[in-house]
């Protein structure tokens, strides 16, 4: 597909000269003679490449530089300068110019550099391709989910027993409660507990009684 370059060139001969320069497959010219003209045709053409006189009447070619790149920032701008108005390679960045040529010009280095802007352009729109995972990296996997869909907590239910009974007899998960009275005579009926000083003074009472 033939590339479209936008010439702007307040000289008609000059605007003829790029006309036959670019009258080739490979690009399709868009002649314009002021700057107005250049920024319209900027917005329907959507040139790949720019191409301007460094004096264009009342505006330069620097400030119409600027003018594109504003609105096309990927669009490639070579400025068209001249022994009477050289180029100013301060100025040109400041704009973002991308390239420049001295008129009078070889039409087949003029073509040449087009061409060059043209592809890097065109280079650097291409996406990087998307990384792939190399050999021997690590893959995440999914946690594993339980029967049922939910996660299992463990149960909070407090047993009033003590730990080595609770252990030997019933899950731990599982309430038990012991009524006052036999927990008064479990305690004393067990190997190795301390009776309680209620317990101990009970059974005095009760041996006085006698």
């Amino acid at each position: 597909m033939a590339k479209k370059l936008l010439a702007v060139e307040d000289s008609k001969t000059m605007r003829k000269v790029l006309g036959i320069t670019f009258a080739t497959d490979e690009f399709e010219a868009v002649l314009a003679e002021s700057p107005q003209q250049a920024l319209s045709q900027l917005d329907q053409v959507r040139p790949d490449m720019v191409l301007l006189d460094v004096t264009l009447g009342e505006t330069n070619g620097y400030d119409l530089c600027r003018q594109v790149k504003s609105r096309a920032p990927g669009t490639p701008v070579m400025i068209l300068s001249s022994r009477q108005q050289p180029y100013d390679p301060v100025r040109g960045a400041e704009v973002q110019a991308d390239d420049f040529i001295d008129k009078p010009f070889d039409t087949q280095q003029l073509r040449d550099k087009v061409k060059k802007l043209v592809a890097q352009n065109n280079g650097a729109r291409v996406a990087a391709p998307p990384a792939r995972p190399t050999a021997g990296a690590a893959v995440a996997r999914p946690a594993p989910i339980p029967r049922g869909g939910q996660t299992s907590r463990p149960s909070t239910t407090t047993s009033n027993i003590g730990p080595t009974e609770a252990a030997g007899r019933l899950p731990w998960s599982t309430t038990l409660a012991i009524p006052p009275t036999s927990r008064a005579n479990w305690s004393e009926s067990t190997p190795g507990r301390r009776s309680s000083p209620i317990s101990s003074m009970t059974r005095a009472l009760a041996a006085l009684s006698v």
